[in-house]
């Protein structure tokens, strides 16, 4: 009987406050001061000098006191996160204030359960670059900044405070790395419902997770490229909050309670294959939301997708500023490694990639081709197609 599924419950994980405005950042200790009387504040060292005094003010106001500061967070290793560790257990705070971006998500969360604080923490955010704000769980680097493994914790974070001021003023290429990660939550969600799997909570899909994960979509098609010019113009506009909420809220429920499948499987693949690197500082550096908009792409060509379909999100994201080609995430004039492209299908159906949870039948065979599909579309789409729009 090994054919017949385990019945599992419908689950839901997500924060259990979420907090998002200009300044935001000042109102960090009204939602984490029943929390304890002392803090641990970790972060990127420009993350800290932007957001940072806020967030000290704001906690001696609501009676916290910060028992130690530890700046310069920059990478999610084991040895990194041992050296954090042991700061935060000698300051014997109650909980932890992160603040920063996605490395930071990933110490903060790692060291919190090392030290056994359960949800205690706290994210303050500074940019809206990834879905994992609202997500419990880390990506574990090794020392040379290759990739090493994701780490899921029992305990979601306590809050996440979003500054959007402090957003609108940062990078526009933060959102738009947010906006390609958000970009695959609705098809890799059905793929993963199609099939019935369970998602990386533990238990099957709730409607209101698939709602989310639908409406990922709907918000980037709208109100993106809006977005993307008051992020430009550093202001804050009612499009510009929308898309920061799609890219860390909405975005972070939908992968984490929604379902993974192509786009992510086949993004580890390629990464594992050392075509493309995830940390910023590593060589052959690409942000995740480029390759996972690629890769989106690529999950639709797999699953044989209405062609209007493939063509929208491809011009979509091109509209936006991601990658629809292999050049676009290797450099311009740079041609891709085909025996790398091989490998990296190869290893995204290796059985432990989420790959395998989609309801398509995948062999490397079939994800090599429509690698090489999607580049091709790509390519037409902007030498041939774009220009007589």
């Amino acid at each position: 009987m090994d054919w017949i599924k385990p019945q599992l419950p419908f689950v839901w994980k997500s924060p259990a406050i979420y907090v998002q405005g200009p300044e935001a950042s000042k109102d960090t200790g009204k939602y984490c001061g029943h929390l304890g009387k002392k803090a641990f504040i970790m972060g990127g060292t420009t993350a800290l000098k932007i957001a940072g005094e806020n967030v000290r003010n704001s906690l001696a106001e609501n009676g916290v006191e910060v028992a130690d500061e530890y700046p310069g967070v920059w990478l999610c290793s084991d040895t990194e996160n041992n050296k954090v560790t042991e700061a935060a257990k000698a300051s014997e705070a109650d909980f932890i204030v992160g603040v920063g971006g996605g490395s930071m998500c990933d110490v903060a969360r790692r060291v919190a359960n090392n030290v056994d604080m359960g949800g205690k923490l706290v994210l303050v955010g500074t940019v809206a670059s990834m879905a994992g704000f609202t997500s419990a769980l880390s990506v574990i680097y090794n020392d040379d900044l290759t990739w090493n493994r994701y780490d899921l914790y029992p305990e979601d974070t306590h809050a996440v405070i979003m500054d959007s001021k402090i957003i609108a003023e940062g990078p526009v290429s933060q959102t738009i790395n947010g906006m390609g990660d958000a970009m695959c939550i609705k098809f890799e969600m059905e793929a993963s419902k199609q099939a019935e799997t369970p998602t990386l909570v533990g238990g099957y899909s709730t409607v209101s997770s698939r709602l989310i994960a639908n409406e990922c979509w709907n918000q980037l098609r709208e109100f993106g490229v809006q977005a993307l010019a008051a992020n430009r113009h550093k202001v804050v506009t009612p499009a510009l909050e929308r898309i920061i909420e799609t890219n860390t809220l909405m975005a972070g429920v939908g992968f984490e309670s929604g379902g993974l499948a192509g786009g992510h499987g086949i993004h580890d693949g390629l990464v594992g294959a050392g075509l493309l690197a995830l940390h910023r500082k590593a060589d052959r550096h690409i942000p995740h939301g480029q390759v996972i908009s690629f890769t989106t792409i690529t999950q639709m060509i797999l699953e044989d997708r209405p062609s209007e379909e493939i063509w929208e999100a491809i011009a979509w994201a091109d509209s936006v500023g991601l990658s629809i080609t292999f050049e676009d995430l290797l450099g311009k004039g740079v041609s891709p490694d085909l025996d790398l492209i091989w490998a990296g299908a190869c290893k995204s159906c290796m059985q432990d990639k989420v790959l395998l949870l989609g309801a398509t039948p995948v062999s490397p065979a079939r994800v090599y081709s429509a690698l090489i599909t999607a580049d091709e579309l790509g390519t037409k789409y902007r030498e041939e197609i774009k220009p007589n729009w």
